[in-house]
C-alpha cells in the first residue's frame, strides 16, 4: 500500500470518527432534552476491564437497571445519555461510579419517550462525542495535510 492510500485511508477514518461524535453529540443532545424521570431498580453492577497493548487497561462501570414505562419492562445499561461507553483510567474510579448506584437499590433514571428502550441514569454530558470529534477531525486534518503533500511530491517526481 502506498502513502497516498494510506493517507487517503487515515482521512476516510477521520471523517467517519468525526462523524461518529458528532451524531452521538445530538443523540446525548436529544436524549437530555426530551428526558423524562422513571424510578428505576439497579439490577447488576460490574466493572469491565479492557487491554490494549499501548495504551494499558482502561475499566468501564457497568450498572445494569430495570424499569417500567408505559407498562412496558425494560433493562438498560447506560450510565449516560450518550451512545459511546466512557471509560476510567482506574479500576477505582470506574468503582466509585459503581458505588453510586448499589444492587437492588431504587434509583432515579431518565429517557428519551421516542427511545423507551434507552434510559440512562446520569444527566451530565459525557464527553466521549466530543472525543471521538476531536480525534476524528485531528486524524482528517492529518491525513489531508499527508495527502496533500505526498501529492504535491509526486507532481514534482513526474516533472508536472
Amino acid at each position: 500500500m502506498n502513502d497516498t492510500t494510506k493517507y487517503l485511508l487515515a482521512v476516510v477514518a477521520g471523517l467517519a470518527l468525526l462523524w461518529f461524535g458528532y451524531s452521538d453529540y445530538q443523540t446525548q443532545e436529544e436524549r437530555l432534552e426530551n428526558a423524562v424521570e422513571i424510578d428505576a431498580t439497579v439490577l447488576e453492577t460490574d466493572i469491565d476491564r479492557r487491554s490494549s497493548s499501548g495504551s494499558g487497561s482502561s475499566y468501564y462501570p457497568v450498572v445494569e437497571f430495570e424499569y417500567t414505562y408505559e407498562g412496558e419492562t425494560y433493562t438498560s445499561s447506560n450510565i449516560d445519555a450518550a451512545d459511546s461507553r466512557t471509560s476510567e483510567s482506574s479500576r477505582s474510579s470506574a468503582q466509585s461510579v459503581v458505588n453510586e448506584y448499589p444492587e437492588g437499590e431504587a434509583v432515579t433514571a431518565y429517557l428519551d419517550p421516542a427511545e423507551p428502550d434507552e434510559a440512562f441514569l446520569e444527566t451530565d454530558r459525557s464527553w466521549g462525542p466530543y472525543l471521538f470529534a476531536l480525534i476524528g477531525a485531528g486524524l482528517t486534518l492529518a491525513g489531508f495535510v499527508s495527502l496533500t503533500r505526498a501529492l504535491i511530491a509526486d507532481r514534482q517526481r513526474e516533472g508536472v
